[in-house]
C-alpha cells in the first residue's frame, strides 16, 4: 500500500502534514483548505499573476511563492506552509517544465498532497521534454502527490469560487444545476 492509501480524507478535521487523499478521493483538489501558488507574480500578464488573481474569489488561505521574495511573497513550499492558517491541500506550479520534479518533491515534504501543473514542454515536445517528464512521474510516484496536467489550463469550482484557471473569463461562468 503505498503512502497515498493509508490516508484518508477526514474533510475539514483533517489536519497536519500527514493529510493525504484516498487514491479516488477529489477534495484536496476540488476543496482544498488552502492552497498554494509556486512561481507567482505581482504581475498580472504573467502566468503565477493570473493565476494568484484568478484565485482571489475562494474562500480559504491562499499562499503565493516566489523564489526571489518579491513583493512579501514567501520564497518556498515550506515557508508558506509553515504560516499560521488553513493546511495547504494544493500546489498550482507555475513554473518551468525543468523545475516541476523539484517543486513536487517540495510540496510533499511540506505536506502538499496534490499539484495542479501548468507548464508544457514535457514528453508532447519530444526530446529533453520526455525527460522532464520521467523525471516528474518518478517524483510523483516517490512522494505519493496527486497530480492534474502537466501542461493544462486549470478548473473551476464555481460553486464555491475556487478558479484555478488562468483562462480569462473563467471565474464568471456560473455554476451548473445539481440535476443529473
Amino acid at each position: 500500500m503505498s503512502s497515498l492509501q493509508a490516508w484518508d480524507v477526514a474533510g475539514d478535521e483533517a489536519t497536519g502534514p500527514e493529510h493525504r487523499a484516498a487514491p479516488h478521493d477529489l477534495t484536496t483538489l476540488f476543496r482544498p483548505r488552502g492552497i498554494v501558488v509556486v512561481g507567482a507574480s505581482a504581475d498580472p500578464l504573467k502566468l503565477g499573476g493570473a493565476m494568484a488573481s484568478s484565485l482571489a474569489g475562494y474562500d480559504r488561505r491562499v499562499a503565493l511563492v516566489n523564489a526571489r521574495g518579491v513583493d512579501g511573497m514567501d520564497t518556498t513550499v515550506a515557508e508558506a506552509a509553515g504560516r499560521d492558517g488553513d493546511p495547504l491541500d494544493l500546489a498550482i506550479l507555475c513554473v518551468p517544465a525543468a523545475a516541476c520534479a523539484d517543486v513536487v518533491r517540495d510540496c510533499a515534504e511540506a505536506g502538499v498532497s496534490t499539484v495542479l501543473i501548468c507548464a508544457g514542454g514535457f514528453s508532447e515536445a519530444g526530446g529533453d521534454g520526455v525527460l522532464l517528464e520521467a523525471d516528474l512521474m518518478a517524483a510523483i510516484d516517490d512522494s505519493g502527490v496527486r497530480m492534474l496536467g502537466p501542461n493544462t489550463s486549470g478548473f473551476f469550482v464555481p460553486s464555491t469560487g475556487l478558479v484555478a484557471s488562468f483562462v480569462p473569463g473563467a471565474g464568471s461562468l456560473p455554476a451548473g444545476t445539481s440535476r443529473c
